[in-house]
């Protein structure tokens, strides 16, 4: 794992001196510091699996939303978007807004239910299941539903940051892909949350 994260670290290097020289070094500072927190989190997944500890949905969650990428891969794309991004869409970005949540707990939750119960370790649905003494048919609908609630946090009237008052402005589905249009530059999403990419 060592080694991995290595590498990780060693590939910002190149993008650390581009962005020097254009001022805006920050940019990966927030980069690396999101890939390290990544890291962390999958570091306490193993352990987790590893010692066959069965965490609490409200655990499990404050891991794997963040273990899902979006926290990370989102702010990341903002990297050397030109002028349109400023260090204030970083601190956005960060502050795992709404938005962000919402991608997380959609691509997690979605995660959970195709792989099921052949998952790694234990899924969302397994821990509330274990918490609630419940039927795994009653929390499918459950979580479904929790599903459909985030969506509706993209649409341009539920999308407001409360502490910055930024809204989703437009978001659409376009070739199995969502294009969405956050206050700091558009954003590209395809398949089921699989990939995050900046678009112009």
């Amino acid at each position: 794992m060592k080694f991995v994260y290595k590498i990780f670290l060693d590939s910002y290097v190149e993008m650390e001196e581009i962005m020097e020289s254009e001022g805006k070094a920050y940019q990966i500072e927030y980069a690396k510091d999101l890939m390290k927190e990544l890291s962390r989190h999958y570091m306490i997944e193993a352990k987790w699996k590893n010692e066959r500890y069965e965490p609490t949905l409200e655990e499990h969650e404050s891991v794997s939303f963040v273990s899902a990428g979006y926290k990370m891969l989102i702010p990341t794309s903002f990297v050397s978007m030109g002028e349109k991004v400023t260090q204030e869409a970083f601190k956005w970005a960060v502050s795992f807004p709404p938005l962000i949540k919402s991608a997380s707990l959609i691509g997690r939750i979605m995660d959970d239910i195709v792989e099921g119960k052949g998952k790694d370790g234990v899924s969302t649905m397994e821990c509330y299941m274990m918490e609630h003494d419940v039927k795994e048919e009653y929390v499918y609908n459950l979580f479904k539903e929790r599903v459909e609630d985030a969506w509706k946090l993209w649409s341009i009237s539920d999308a407001t940051d409360g502490d910055h008052g930024d809204t989703c402005d437009q978001w659409e589905l376009r070739g199995g892909a969502v294009f969405l249009a956050t206050p700091f530059g558009n954003i590209g999403i395809s398949g089921v949350f699989s990939d995050v990419y900046s678009i112009a």
